[in-house]
């Protein structure tokens, strides 16, 4: 009930198969993007850092939370941050882009595993999305922060969410409150 309408463009996400480095911290997956990629949002460009994986979800979509977020940490030239945020729901197909991160991912904390990933093979179908200024989720848990979160989760299979499940044991912040943040929705 906090969300309002918003005429926000969409977004502008120019990925590409690339480079990355898969490892696990002891808390989440992180996958390091080797060769800078593009997201335009509103005349504004940052560019991919890392993907984290994060089980369950740290958002949730009408009071429900999912069993995965996948969120991908951009920067502009100045250190602004935004966050893309793709919710997860357990499905009867694996999905394939989501396999790229889960078969290159290290079972210990140890090993750092050179994949090449595409992230556009993990964004859902519908780009509508909501959108606020927060905080990091994890340590140093800055502020300001621009979050999207895309409305449309994907799919993931049963399989791959226990394979993710036995990386990440439970790594998701809890859900913060809204305080008074303004949280805008675009269409789809």
């Amino acid at each position: 009930g906090y969300t309002k309408p918003s005429f926000k463009p969409p977004l502008e996400i120019h990925y590409k198969s690339s480079p990355a480095t898969v490892w696990h911290d002891g808390h989440m997956t992180i996958v390091d993007i080797q060769e800078p990629m593009i997201l335009s949002s509103e005349t504004h460009e940052y560019t991919l850092k890392n993907i984290t994986l994060h089980s369950p979800s740290e958002h949730t979509m009408g009071e429900k939370f999912y069993p995965l977020e996948i969120e991908l940490l951009h920067e502009d030239k100045d250190g602004n941050r935004m966050i893309l945020s793709i919710i997860a729901s357990v499905g009867k197909e694996p999905h394939a882009g989501f396999e790229a991160i889960l078969s290159g991912a290290p079972a210990n904390t140890v090993d750092r595993n050179a994949v090449t990933f595409d992230p556009s093979g993990l964004l859902p179908a519908q780009r509508g999305y909501f959108a606020y200024s927060g905080s990091l989720t994890f340590p140093p848990c800055t502020e300001n922060v621009e979050w999207r979160v895309f409305k449309m989760p994907i799919e993931i299979s049963k399989e791959q969410m226990d394979r993710i499940g036995k990386l990440l044991g439970r790594n998701a912040r809890l859900t913060q409150p809204v305080y008074m943040r303004t949280i805008e929705e675009t269409g789809d």
